[in-house]
């Protein structure tokens, strides 16, 4: 632990402290720690980018920028797959079930998932004429026989008639 002298009574303290015991000065022994507030921002601009992509590629559809507000409580409705997976409240209850599938699979051990969990999906499918909705993870990493993760890309498909999914894909990569 280093010592350092208070800016303000100049007694000897704690470089960490965040207030000097004897004075009471904040941030006696130098500046405000920026590791904190540096942090939290670095986190939220994370979560700012990861929910600003909404396909596999990466490009949001001008479909999806004009929502269909029905579209929130039936599949039918949604204009497309973009508009789908962004604004119909049963996207993210397809993306668990794939998950739970996916794990399923995994012979060695529970997967390390991406941040976003099949944030992905193919946004030219025609699934409000099949019925049939598929996601897609390409950051899985599965533990392997020999006590390595490797990296695969899951590909998950719904039947959103049904409410099941109908197959899960591993892809070693």
């Amino acid at each position: 632990m280093a010592l350092k002298p208070c800016r303000e009574c100049k007694t000897e303290i704690s470089t960490s402290a965040k207030t000097c015991p004897h004075c009471g000065v904040k941030w006696p022994s130098g500046g405000y720690n920026w590791n904190v507030p540096v942090g939290l921002f670095i986190v939220i601009a994370l979560m700012i980018l990861g929910a600003s992509i909404s396909s596999k590629d990466g490009s949001t559809s001008a479909a999806s920028e004009k929502a269909n507000p029905t579209c929130v409580g039936d599949w039918t409705k949604c204009k497309d797959n973009s508009d789908r997976a962004n604004h119909w409240s049963g996207s993210r209850r397809v993306a668990y079930d794939c998950k739970d599938e996916a794990n399923k699979l995994a012979k060695y051990g529970e997967p390390k998932w991406s941040w976003i969990t099949f944030g992905s999906f193919y946004p030219a499918e025609k699934s409000v004429e099949t019925g049939v909705f598929t996601k897609i993870d390409d950051d899985v990493q599965f533990h392997n026989g020999f006590g390595a993760w490797g990296h695969a890309e899951v590909v998950c498909k719904y039947d959103l008639r049904q409410k099941k999914v109908l197959n899960v894909t591993v892809r070693q990569r």
